[in-house]
């Protein structure tokens, strides 16, 4: 059994790297293979540890008192979308409903103190959305792995995405611009469908082809329509 084995073996390498006249493997094939592989998994590795050191930095960005608490104020429902018009002209922008904040408990008393009355759109798009953007953007380029995003980020883009003012705001800049916020858009369907998969026990190898391959087809049937 192990001498058919080891014919087996042997012919499956003069197969794969070929043959010297004496009928032995073509060592020099073979090592030159061996150090490919290798070099191949350093730079995986090496891949691996730059994004590790990406993602540490942009969270320590991301984590900054501002966002935190944008993120507690949707959180709680605390922000209202309006839109407010001066010189027949619309300015979109949250307000703090006062009446709410003062009936929780859960937060402190200085934090609120804290606390802005109006939030304008530029409030909202580079202390919080823009965060999300960037994930999306970069996660795309293949600088961020899905799975790191899912870690440390996924709770934070679905519970503002999914807010129904937050909605409002989306619907209300995409009437002006409909390329607004994909990168958002993008990364909240793409934590989605990896959790699903992950509940579901699949492997994200496996998922993340059909992720591509379905990505792939419905950029084909927009362009197509």
């Amino acid at each position: 059994m192990l001498h058919t084995l080891m014919d087996f073996l042997g012919n499956l390498a003069i197969f794969l790297f070929g043959a010297n006249k004496d009928g032995s493997v073509d060592r020099i094939v073979f090592w030159t293979f061996v150090l490919a592989i290798i070099a191949l998994w350093q730079l995986w590795e090496m891949s691996r540890t730059a994004r590790a050191d990406f993602i540490y930095k942009f969270t320590d960005g991301f984590f900054n008192q501002e966002c935190r608490s944008l993120i507690l104020l949707f959180e709680y429902d605390l922000l209202t979308f309006e839109i407010k018009k001066v010189n027949d002209q619309e300015f979109p922008c949250f307000k703090l409903d006062d009446k709410k904040l003062k009936d929780l408990e859960g937060i402190d008393g200085k934090l609120k103190d804290n606390f802005k009355p109006i939030y304008t759109m530029y409030d909202i798009d580079d202390k919080l959305l823009g965060h999300f953007e960037d994930l999306g953007n970069y996660e795309r380029k293949g600088l961020l792995d899905i799975q790191m995003v899912y870690e440390g980020f996924s709770y934070y883009i679905k519970s503002t995405w999914e807010n129904e003012e937050i909605k409002k705001y989306i619907k209300w800049e995409k009437a002006a611009a409909q390329d607004m916020w994909t990168g958002v858009e993008y990364i909240y369907s793409k934590v989605n469908a990896y959790d699903e998969a992950r509940k579901c026990k699949r492997l994200v190898g496996l998922w993340k082809i059909e992720w591509w391959w379905r990505t792939l087809r419905n950029l084909y049937r927009r362009q197509k329509n």
